[in-house]
C-alpha cells in the first residue's frame, strides 16, 4: 500500500534497509496527523449555522460521550472541546474519529479520503475503511489486495467484512474474527463441492478429504521449476482450509489457547485467497 510512497533523494541512495525503515508503519500518530485528526472530528461537531465557528452542536457531542463513555469538555465551545480531544491517549482519541467516521453522511466521501490520504502520508498504522466506515489497521499491500478481492465476492463478502472488522479494528476479536473468516469459506466452498448437502459444513468437507473420499481439482497452471511429482495443489488447498478451520477450537477445553489478534490478521490472507478461488471456479470439486 505504501510502495509509492515518495522517498527522499538520500534515502533512495541509501542501502534498501534503510528505505524499509523509512516507509515501515508507526505506531504512534505524528502531531500534524492528529491535528488533521481533531480538525476533522471539529467539523463533524462545529455549529454551522455560527458565523464565527467557535461554537459546537451538543448534539453532535452527546451521542459521542455515550456511545464512548467519555466526558469531553466543550462548556466553552470549539476551544475547550479541542482541548480535551488533545489530552486523550491515543486509543481513546481515536475511537472518537472512529465514531465520527462511522456517523458520517453519504455525502462526506472527499472528506473521508483526505482523511486517508493523511494517514498514509504519515504511515501511520491505522487507516480509514471508506466502505466500512471505520477505522482499522493496515495491512501487508499483498494481503489488502487479496481481501480486497474477497469483498467482492457477493455470498462472502459480508463475513469477510465481519472478519476484517474484528482483526483489524480498534478493539479486535480474533476469535470472531476466524469464526467470520470460516462462514466466508462455506459461503463459497460448499457451493462448489456439496451443492446437494443441506447439512455440509465446512468441518464435514474436510473429514472427506482428509479420507479421500472428496477429491478437489486446481486450476494452477504448473512452472517449469516444479516436477510433477511434488506440484500437488489439491494438498496445498487442503491445507490452506486446515488452517482456517484450525485456527480456534469450538468446543472449551482446558488448554486451548485463543488465536492471536497476529494470527487472524495473516489469516485474512489466506481466507481471502481461497474465497477468490472457489468463487472463479480456480479450486472446484474433482
Amino acid at each position: 500500500m505504501h510502495d509509492d510512497t515518495w522517498v527522499p533523494l538520500h534515502i533512495r541512495e541509501a542501502a534498501p534497509e534503510a528505505r524499509e525503515k523509512y516507509l515501515a508503519l508507526v505506531e504512534s500518530m505524528s502531531p500534524a496527523l492528529k491535528a488533521d485528526l481533531i480538525d476533522y472530528v471539529l467539523i463533524h461537531v462545529r455549529d454551522r449555522q455560527n458565523l464565527t465557528g467557535r461554537y459546537l452542536r451538543p448534539s453532535a457531542v452527546w451521542p459521542i460521550e455515550q456511545a464512548l463513555r467519555l466526558q469531553l469538555a466543550h462548556g466553552d465551545g470549539i476551544d475547550s472541546f479541542k482541548q480535551s480531544l488533545e489530552q486523550l491517549d491515543q486509543l481513546r482519541f481515536l475511537s472518537v474519529v472512529d465514531f465520527v467516521v462511522a456517523h458520517s453522511d453519504e455525502g462526506d466521501w472527499e472528506q473521508l479520503e483526505a482523511l486517508h490520504q493523511a494517514m498514509l502520508r504519515s504511515r501511520f498504522n491505522y487507516m480509514v475503511d471508506r466502505e466500512a466506515r471505520q477505522l482499522r489497521r493496515v495491512l501487508p499491500a499483498g494481503v489488502e489486495e487479496v481481501v480486497r478481492a474477497a469483498l467482492g465476492v457477493p455470498a462472502a463478502r459480508a463475513y469477510m467484512r465481519e472478519a476484517v472488522h474484528w482483526a483489524t479494528g480498534l478493539k479486535p476479536d480474533p476469535l470472531k474474527a476466524c469464526d467470520a473468516m470460516v462462514r466466508a469459506l462455506e459461503a463459497v466452498v460448499l457451493p462448489a463441492v456439496a451443492p446437494n448437502d443441506a447439512k455440509a459444513t465446512l468441518g464435514k468437507i474436510l473429514g472427506q478429504l482428509r479420507a479421500n473420499t472428496l477429491s478437489l481439482s486446481v486450476g494452477l497452471p504448473r512452472s517449469s521449476q516444479a516436477s510433477e511429482a511434488t506440484f500437488r495443489p489439491p494438498e496445498v488447498v487442503r491445507g490452506m482450509l486446515e488452517l482456517v478451520w484450525s485456527s480456534y477450537e469450538r468446543h472449551a477445553t482446558r488448554d486451548a489457547a485463543p488465536p492471536t489478534v497476529e494470527a487472524a490478521q495473516s489469516l485474512l490472507g489466506v481466507a481471502g485467497t481461497l474465497v477468490d478461488w472457489f468463487s472463479t471456479g480456480i479450486v472446484k470439486k474433482g
